[in-house]
């Protein structure tokens, strides 16, 4: 059952195998551009023979990247060893002496393993040592990390200069620079213990200052006018002229009584009437000056400023107003302090 089934999807099975077999066969040749390759060979064959490595291997190079062959991985074999590029040629060498095997070209097997033998005499290679690796920790050569695998190991480069990095979290970083240029030896670049990063201080706390909210105190009222005095004057006032009134009234009263009188009692009579009226003009002199009093008194609130306050041991002012009636003597005593 199993066979049976297996027949019916061959043929599925081949024609998806065929067709990944064209697609990856495109798309190589639509890599390759052996009409240029060519034109870069040959100019990069005349830049080499007048000796102008520098411009000779990059058209090389790329020649072999658009038309991988034999011929021309020698050729940019032989390149890099002219421009002193002793590891590169190396590379490229053993890289020709592969494509020389494959096809079975004797003669240049030959050649690449006899450049190979001489540039391995005059190789310089690189070994970088980390005797105490921490974790996390990232070692760099020309800015290009190099893989722990690789540590302990003597790697060949081409003659130059040489930066080399470590970083590790929490370490300080460690840098270094060296200029290689001897053949057939393996400089040694050991990693130091890297120092341990300064711990940041905690930053600051943060103090907030909180301003009292400002208390705007209202002004005290201004104090009260007072018309006391005033309206004590104008009451004297009035009383006198009430007294006066009445007194006048009576003793107007009494004097006509005295004139119909007889006898004895018209003496009497007209000695009332004149108390009476010389009382009732007192009390109208009184009244009189009350009045005056009263007007000064509320000119002197009404035009003083009170807005300022008095000083508190500063005496308040006081008026005292006394009636003064005699004997033929009628008016006010005044007296007090401002």
């Amino acid at each position: 059952m199993l066979t049976g089934t297996l027949a019916r999807f061959c043929p599925t099975i081949t024609l998806i195998a065929v067709s990944l077999a064209a697609s990856t066969a495109q798309a190589q040749t639509a890599a390759r551009d052996p009409v240029t390759a060519e034109a870069l060979f040959l100019e990069g064959k005349r830049l080499m023979q007048g000796r102008d490595y520098a411009a000779a291997c990059p058209k090389l190079a790329e020649s072999q990247r658009l038309d991988p062959s034999g011929g021309t991985i020698f050729a940019l074999g032989l390149c890099y060893e002219g421009a002193g590029k002793t590891a590169t040629a190396w590379s490229a060498f053993n890289d020709a002496l592969s494509e020389a095997r494959q096809n079975r070209r004797a003669d240049r097997e030959a050649a690449a393993s006899e450049h190979i033998r001489s540039l391995e005499q005059r190789l310089t290679r690189l070994r970088i040592d980390v005797p105490h690796p921490v974790a996390g920790l990232e070692v760099l050569r020309n800015g290009i990390a190099v893989g722990s695998v690789l540590w302990a190991t003597a790697i060949p480069v081409d003659p130059g200069e040489y930066t080399f990095e470590a970083h590790a979290p929490g370490k300080l970083p460690w840098k270094w620079a060296t200029h290689v240029d001897r053949p057939g030896e393996i400089v040694p670049v050991s990693v130091p213990d890297l120092a341990n990063a300064p711990v940041a201080a905690p930053p600051p706390p943060v103090v907030v200052e909180v301003k009292p909210a400002a208390v705007v105190v209202p002004p005290p009222p201004p104090p009260k006018k007072s018309y006391l005095g005033a309206e004590i004057g104008l009451g004297v006032a009035v009383a006198g002229a009430i007294v006066g009134t009445g007194l006048g009234l009576a003793a107007s009263s009494e004097w006509s009584s005295a004139k119909k009188a007889t006898g004895q009692d018209r003496p009497n009579m007209a000695s009332t009437a004149g108390t009476e009226a010389d009382v009732a003009t007192g009390a109208f002199v009184v009244c009189g000056a009350a009045a005056v009093t009263a007007g000064v008194l509320f000119t002197l609130v009404l035009t003083s400023d009170l807005d300022t306050p008095r000083d508190a041991d500063r005496p308040h002012a006081r008026l005292r107003i006394v009636p003064m009636i005699g004997p033929g003597t009628y008016g006010l005593s005044f007296g007090g302090s401002l």
